[in-house]
């Protein structure tokens, strides 16, 4: 292909994709909010609160907020509910990692409490949980006590925010707030399914490497990990305890599709520490999950130092990333390397938000930069698919150009041979030889291009009359192979050959004599393939000497005999001979 340049359609391709991410990055930095999901009886319910600490000190609070957790690592916050609270039914707020125990004016009206038993075998803790408080009849003007508590220091004094109406419209509120975020991620998880899918599906036609497969790998558990971290997952699912392990398990693992895209990289200089790299998150996922199937610490415990490591793997990979497109100037991992860094940073990004906020885990810049990475290398892998295409089109022409003859399509003497030897000889099989008489004197009179033109002419006539089991062995000798035919067949099928070749001599100036011999495989005289190879060969010869003799009989006004006349005589004199042969 000569075009150097990408085509006007893959510019304007490459220009919807970058619209494309700058949209996803603007939509997910949005605090969105649609108010046709909202209900009237929905109610903010951040203002006014009261904090009771153990030191006596009351003080006002505004939600969402974080306090100093008393020894048992509780706090007491109240609220008086308001007069014009018509139609409310529920107080909702989320909380993560903890118990809480509602009270109205002193009566208990809800409670949910973690288990935090350590004798307990295989005690999970609970991610973040959506509490629907029921109000009791005739609340109004009364006081909400909340005890919210945790056996995470980090998570006992923090609150969210609140909002007070029916449930329905609690739970259109968080569809509203977190689904965005919940649909992008959810569309993060599918398109892991499509490059695998796809990955799956041209595997079968090109010889492709693993990368699609271990992008969708990566994908899959990206998409798990963000869509159990979305407070809307907890609710759709209700097993607060399976959302916060699949998503933790998922965090664990999603570095190590990535590692092992990366030694695919042709002369990658580091693929023995991405493969210890690889070990080292195996060994440390058994030795998490171990610590937490018996007890002795949980996944949340162990997530700050799983967080060191993960960016401590990622920061490695990324170093050696830079040193491979640096120092030994592989330019195969540019795109990829710049990809990963994106990632990096947003990832980095990510963390710090967390530390810092006071609300709910967003994701939008974890799911900014992967839309980013993914983007990138989706553009690069399918640039190396259209190059496996275009490589295998090269291919499948240069195949053709082995086994096939450039003048006259016939197959070429390497396919002979190939074929040749794979012959079913269980089967009736004929050999038929042909060969020109007059080349030499057509390529002296009228040139070596003419001749070719005539060559061209005789495969014409072997092709339409032998199929397509037809070989060009020499410059002007032709081999076919035919199997199952009866001698009322072979001499139909010569007859109708010299008529073909009769017919084309008519509209040809340059006319052309060919000779043709035959024989069937016969185990009584052959001992392999190449005997009847031989047999035909001598057949062929004695019809080229019979026709010229024939030649010169006419030149001499002798009656000519056909062509098909002396293949007879020629056919007789054989079967007497073999007769004799097989006698002896």
């Amino acid at each position: 292909m000569k075009d150097k340049h990408s085509p006007f359609y893959i510019s304007i391709f490459y220009g919807l994709l970058v619209l494309e991410v700058f949209c996803i990055m603007f939509i997910s930095m949005q605090e969105h909010n649609n108010d046709s999901l909202q209900i009237e009886s929905l109610f903010s319910m951040n203002d006014n609160w009261t904090f009771y600490a153990d030191n006596g000190n009351i003080q006002s609070l505004t939600l969402p907020a974080i306090m100093n957790a008393g020894d048992d690592n509780s706090i007491t916050i109240s609220h008086k509910i308001p007069d014009n609270f018509d139609h409310v039914t529920n107080i909702g707020l989320l909380t993560t990692y903890q118990s809480i125990i509602a009270y109205i004016d002193g009566r208990m009206v809800y409670s949910r409490v973690t288990p935090t038993d350590k004798d307990q075998f295989f005690n999970v803790c609970p991610g973040s949980v959506w509490d629907l408080i029921p109000l009791i009849s005739e609340s109004k003007g009364k006081t909400l006590t909340l005890v919210i508590s945790s056996e995470y220091p980090y998570y006992a004094g923090r609150v969210n925010e609140v909002h007070a109406g029916t449930k329905a419209s609690i739970l259109l509120h968080v569809i509203d707030t977190f689904g965005m975020g919940f649909i992008m991620s959810v569309i993060i998880f599918l398109m892991g399914i499509f490059l695998i899918f796809l990955y799956v599906l041209i595997r079968r036609l090109l010889h492709v490497d693993k990368s699609l497969f271990y992008l969708g790998w990566f994908s899959i558990l990206s998409g798990i990990w963000l869509m159990m971290e979305s407070n809307l997952s907890q609710l759709f699912l209700t097993n607060a305890y399976v959302t916060s392990t699949i998503g933790y398990l998922s965090l664990m693992t999603f570095p190590i599709p990535i590692l092992l895209y990366t030694n695919l990289f042709e002369g990658y200089h580091f693929k023995k520490l991405n493969t210890w790299l690889i070990y080292s998150l195996l060994v440390s996922t058994v030795i998490i999950i171990f610590l937490q199937f018996f007890n002795i610490l949980d996944f949340n415990e162990t997530l700050p130092e799983l967080r060191v490591l993960l960016f401590f793997i990622l920061g490695i990979a990324l170093i050696t990333l830079w040193l491979e497109l640096i120092k030994y100037k592989n330019k195969e991992v540019q795109i990829f390397t710049i990809a990963a860094s994106i990632l990096f940073v947003f990832s980095i990004l990510e963390l710090s938000m967390y530390q810092q906020q006071t609300e709910h885990i967003t994701g939008n810049y974890f799911r900014t930069g992967f839309y980013l990475f993914l983007i990138l290398l989706a553009v690069d892998g399918i640039k190396k698919i259209v190059n496996y295409v275009k490589l295998s089109e090269r291919v499948s022409h240069y195949r053709k150009l082995a086994y096939r003859d450039p003048l006259t399509n016939c197959r070429n003497r390497v396919a002979y041979e190939m074929d040749l030897e794979n012959i079913d000889t269980t089967k009736t099989v004929t050999i038929f030889m042909a060969d020109m008489n007059n080349m030499k004197e057509i390529n002296d009179t009228y040139g070596h291009q003419i001749g070719d033109e005539v060559v061209i002419l005789c495969s014409h006539c072997l092709l339409k009359n032998f199929g397509h089991a037809v070989y060009r062995i020499g410059g002007d000798e032709f081999l076919c192979i035919e199997y199952n035919l009866t001698q009322e067949k072979i001499d139909a099928l010569l007859e109708a050959f010299y008529l073909e070749c009769e017919e084309t001599n008519a509209s040809n100036p340059y006319k052309f004599i060919l000779s043709i011999g035959y024989a069937t495989f016969d185990s009584s005289i052959d001992f392999t393939i190449h005997n009847t190879v031989k047999r035909a060969d001598d057949m062929m010869y004695a019809v080229k000497e019979q026709m010229k003799q024939a030649t010169e009989a006419r030149k001499s006004a002798v009656k000519k005999t056909p062509a098909t006349g002396i293949i007879k005589k020629i056919q007789e004199k054989n079967r007497n001979d073999n007769d004799s042969f097989k006698d002896s």
